[in-house]
């Protein structure tokens, strides 16, 4: 891949939807979009989209979801081969600058990033580090199906993660 100086940040356009597809199963594997449920979702009147690219080519996106008094953080993916590089944090800068002129005076994602592993904290990290605070955790118990059909209750926690929109 190239070197991130080549990053170029606007807004997502419908050509960008199969590569960011592709990097969406990268990333979440069985759990990430298809063409049809992106389209769906880039096509929505209320879709804040932000993609970083390289050389025209997409490589990482943030969408968020308008409502009424913030917005939704539906998705932020990176591809894997560029993490590191101060992506994600500048797709939250653009998508901070963007809310203040929207007059939008937060943004929120949930996280149901499993507790055990290293990527709780990784996330939890890089969370605080673009301004965001842990407001609240629900936890849940969740049927589950295993491999062998048996059904199971787990446990499932979501974290709600809000940052404030300056508008200095």
């Amino acid at each position: 891949m190239a070197s991130k100086s080549r990053m170029t940040i606007s807004h997502m356009k419908a050509r960008d939807i199969p590569n960011l597809v592709s990097i969406d199963h990268l990333v979440y594997e069985s759990n990430g979009w298809n063409d049809d449920s992106f389209r769906a979702h880039f096509k929505s009147q209320s879709l804040v989209g932000i993609v970083a690219r390289d050389a025209g080519v997409p490589f990482a996106c943030i969408s968020g979801i308008i409502q009424r008094s913030g917005i939704y953080i539906a998705r932020l993916v990176v591809h894997p081969e560029r993490r590191k590089e101060g992506v994600g944090s500048a797709l939250f800068e653009a998508l901070h600058y963007q809310l203040r002129t929207m007059n939008k005076p937060f943004y929120y994602l949930l996280s149901d990033i499993p507790e055990a592993g290293d990527w709780f904290s990784i996330g939890q990290d890089f969370l605080r580090k673009n301004g965001f605070s842990l407001q609240r955790v629900v936890r849940n118990i969740e049927r589950a199906t295993c491999q062998k059909g048996e059904q199971t209750d787990r446990l499932k926690s979501v974290y709600h993660f809000v940052h404030a929109v300056t508008t200095a």
